[in-house]
């Protein structure tokens, strides 16, 4: 096995552990406890533990390490999510255009959630 193929079996494994959604990149999804779009991006941590990090519109990062106890991320991997932020940040320009004043809520956007 080369290593594209053994990139490509580890992209496949990560996802799944996120029920087949991307991983190591930005994605908007439906909140659905909120019914409201969410901008996260699924990765792994430095003990390849799956975290999902959530982008909110403010610019402020949430962490959800399921039943972890604890998170450990390298130096690197910070960095990547600090450049990640720029995307979820136009993710999150994107969504503005669905803003309904009137509604007081997100409207006709579903069609960009991966999920």
């Amino acid at each position: 096995m080369d290593a594209v193929e053994t990139e490509k079996l580890m992209d496949e494994y990560e996802s799944s552990l996120f029920e087949g959604l991307p991983v190591n990149h930005p994605v908007i999804i439906k909140n659905e406890k909120e019914d409201r779009p969410s901008v996260i991006m699924c990765m792994m941590d430095a003990e390849y533990d799956p975290i999902v990090i959530e982008y909110d519109q403010c610019g402020v990062v949430t962490f959800n390490c399921e039943n972890y106890e604890y998170l450990m991320l390298t130096v690197d991997k910070l960095d990547y999510i600090t450049f990640s932020a720029e995307k979820a940040k136009e993710l999150w320009e994107t969504l503005d255009k669905y803003w309904a004043e009137d509604e007081d809520d997100y409207v006709g956007w579903e069609h960009l959630a991966v999920r």
